[in-house]
């Protein structure tokens, strides 16, 4: 197999002469989307029979199932063959991404969360383990495409209403693909740290998905400088057997003395992990563009961090108490502890500073899918997003100078 990561495109539809006139076919379409310098992406027909073999399976990172005219709970033969193959590709644990069709021929496990709805549809989005991800929309459309194909359905008669529909929103929205583009290389291709994107050279950043109990080895942690603990939707004072396994191992980190940086519930685990009280938000849920207040500090003086800093929140848990060792470094209206720092190798912030205001969307859509927040807390959230700004440079100064500190600098460091 030829070097640089490998993808496929399973071509549920066949090409239109608008779009092939255009765009050189669907397969670019999907190519202007998703591929990135360096991949190999390759197509297979699969409304024409044609499917990788099952040797090939192997060799790709992730599969995309495109839209089809056909239905997704029809019995044609290649979509019978299409719902074995990616069965099997599920087993493998292959990352799966659909489109409309390819979002209805994923199916819906028990095991899957919905991720967002509409007023119109229940299900626009959903999501299985960190491997499957179904979108009911088109991300790949420009508007020149949907223009062709409501033409094209106008021709099979389909009601005036639904066409008069749909040029109107047309005129009176634009689609956000460049967060949907976002989203989908966040998923297929494991995108998920902004703040550490620019990682500089000599660095080696590897990860561990602790909640599907991948771990560190003990042997391995000393290879590392520091570790950075993420956001998750389970509650950081928990007991899942991965929880209580992520508190032990931080114990022996902070006994180590490793660099140790967490957010939302990276923070709370942390204060747990280092003997701290954590659990339900006594204000509830806070959602939006939060402002905090920062302690004075020498780092924050040397990095010329103003006292007052916004920062993206979505969060239903808090640290309670910090151990006498811990020290608060900002507070909000609604957070007592949105920040702390302990010694001088542990720091947790309650807020997301490598959010977008996009992923944050994205988030309140889910939550409120789920019946999670109230539509109180989406309009506070909303507006909070369209007044605020969050300060996303000097949240990364303050990240990278606290992990990176630059005594370390000198050498090749290692993270996770």
């Amino acid at each position: 197999m030829d070097k640089g990561r490998r993808f496929a495109v399973l071509m549920c539809a066949e090409d239109s002469d608008f779009v092939k006139k255009r765009y050189g076919g669907y397969f670019q379409v999907f190519l202007g989307l998703l591929k990135e310098e360096g991949e190999i992406w390759d197509m297979y027909r699969v409304s024409l029979g044609e499917f990788p073999e099952e040797e090939e399976l192997e060799d790709y990172e992730g599969f995309v199932i495109t839209g089809s005219c056909n239905d997704a709970h029809g019995n044609d033969p290649w979509i019978c063959n299409l719902v074995s193959l990616l069965r099997k590709l599920d087993s493998m644990h292959k990352k799966l991404l659909g489109f409309c069709f390819g979002h209805q021929v994923l199916e819906l496990p028990e095991c899957a969360e919905v991720m967002a709805g509409s007023e119109k549809t229940g299900i626009e989005m959903f999501m299985c383990g960190d491997h499957i991800m179904g979108i009911q929309g088109h991300p790949e459309y420009s508007k020149d495409i949907l223009w062709h194909l409501i033409d094209r359905l106008q021709r099979c008669q389909i009601p005036s209403y639904h066409v008069e529909g749909a040029k109107a929103s047309m005129e009176a929205y634009e689609p956000h693909q460049e967060a949907w583009k976002r989203l989908c290389l966040a998923f297929l291709k494991g995108k998920d740290f902004d703040l550490i994107e620019d990682q500089e050279e000599g660095e080696i950043w590897d990860m561990y998905r602790v909640s599907l109990g991948e771990f560190p080895e003990d042997e391995e942690l000393e290879e590392y400088e520091g570790f950075v603990i993420t956001g998750s939707c389970k509650d950081a004072h928990g007991n899942d057997p991965w929880i209580c396994k992520l508190v032990t191992l931080l114990k022996k980190l902070d006994s180590m003395h490793k660099k140790l940086l967490g957010f939302c519930f990276g923070h709370q685990i942390l204060s747990r992990a280092i003997g701290g009280k954590i659990g339900r938000a006594i204000n509830g849920w806070d959602v939006g563009v939060n402002t905090v207040n920062l302690s004075p500090s020498k780092l924050l003086s040397a990095l010329q961090i103003p006292s007052v800093l916004n920062i993206i929140e979505c969060h239903q848990d808090e640290v309670w108490e910090l151990p006498k060792r811990a020290e608060v470094m900002a507070c909000s209206k609604k957070t007592g502890i949105e920040m702390f720092r302990c010694g001088d190798h542990i720091m947790g912030i309650q807020g997301h500073p490598e959010y977008s205001k996009d992923i944050l969307l994205h988030l309140i859509d889910r939550l409120k899918g789920c019946h999670l927040i109230q539509s109180d807390d989406v309009e506070l959230a909303k507006a909070s997003m369209e007044a605020y700004v969050p300060n996303q440079e000097a949240w990364k100064r303050l990240c990278l100078a606290f992990l990176k500190g630059r005594s370390f600098w000198k050498k090749t460091k290692r993270l996770v």
